[in-house]
């Protein structure tokens, strides 16, 4: 009984995305947007309001974090406003490190601390995992993809000569590197007398994000899975409750929120309310880096 208790509780932190995933499946097309914006609300913003409390370096000066956080942010709008695609490509890179890193965060500290030889290779393999759930549903989606893609990137005519077969060639590939990745992951854990479901989590999220619409599908993993994980080792390493932490949260989450509002108002009154998603990937990308440096930092420290 015991045993089976240790197999199958890291699935209770899943709940979240269980329930989220069911009822946007079950709601009518015109809703299915409903639970995972209540999620990149709730849970996705929140996740990264606490940042100026986590970084080790915030201790030594709140000014010069603040200096730097900024500087991140408009960096890459400086990057995404010059040269788009190589902002979408920073973009790419940054997320699939920081998905692989909250994913994988006891691998990758053990991994760093044993010197083992096998250590360099570890730490590739939760990248690929990582750039997995990243990429994978907007390559398998790619019809989707396309018109959010041509707006990010300022090209009407992005993606006329890319075949769909060969886009959803390319996601099938990353999802089987990612299975077979998660396969030795879970052996690398168990070896360590540990309990790992890595295997079943990275096929549950293939088959959601497969069939899944490309947005409410990466919502729900971005809100429910990635961003839950990542309020848990935050709330762990600092003690706080759950209702701790949403009230430490909750005024810069407002500045966030009232952020998102402004930028749907300003494109309605602009009459180009139809490009709110690519802008809204545009800020969530800029405030990606600085956050998935803060959390980079914060997982050197709990080593």
């Amino acid at each position: 009984m015991m045993g089976f208790a240790r197999v199958f509780e890291p699935l209770t932190c899943r709940i979240p995305f269980f329930l989220a995933v069911a009822l946007t499946a079950i709601l009518p097309s015109p809703y299915q947007l409903v639970i995972p914006a209540l999620g990149l609300l709730v849970a996705g913003i929140t996740h990264g309001a606490l940042d100026h409390e986590l970084d080790p370096q915030a201790r030594e000066s709140q000014l010069r974090f603040y200096l730097i956080y900024l500087a991140w942010i408009f960096g890459f709008l400086a990057l995404w406003w010059i040269y788009p695609r190589a902002a979408l490509a920073v973009f790419i890179i940054f997320s699939a490190d920081h998905f692989g890193e909250c994913q994988f965060i006891g691998d990758l500290s053990f991994a760093h601390d044993s010197g083992a030889k096998q250590s360099g290779m570890i730490i590739w393999m939760i990248r690929v995992w990582g750039l997995f759930a990243a990429i994978f549903s907007p390559l398998f989606h790619w019809s989707e993809s396309l018109p959010i893609l041509a707006s990010l990137l300022r090209e009407p005519n992005f993606g006329s000569g890319i075949s769909l077969p060969s886009v959803r060639a390319l996601s099938v590939g990353l999802s089987a590197a990612a299975i077979l990745v998660s396969i030795y992951l879970d052996h690398y854990e168990r070896k360590r007398g540990l309990s790992s479901i890595a295997f079943a989590s990275t096929v549950l999220l293939f088959l959601v994000l497969t069939c899944l619409p490309l947005i409410p599908g990466f919502l729900c993993f971005f809100g429910y899975w990635h961003s839950w994980d990542s309020i848990r080792q935050q709330r762990n390493a600092k003690g706080w409750t759950n209702v701790e932490y949403f009230k430490r949260g909750i005024p810069f989450s407002i500045l966030a929120w009232l952020g998102l509002a402004g930028l749907l108002v300003w494109g309605k009154l602009e009459g180009i309310a139809v490009q709110f998603l690519p802008m809204l990937f545009v800020v969530l990308g800029a405030l990606s880096l600085s956050h998935s440096q803060v959390m980079k930092r914060f997982y050197r420290r709990l080593k």
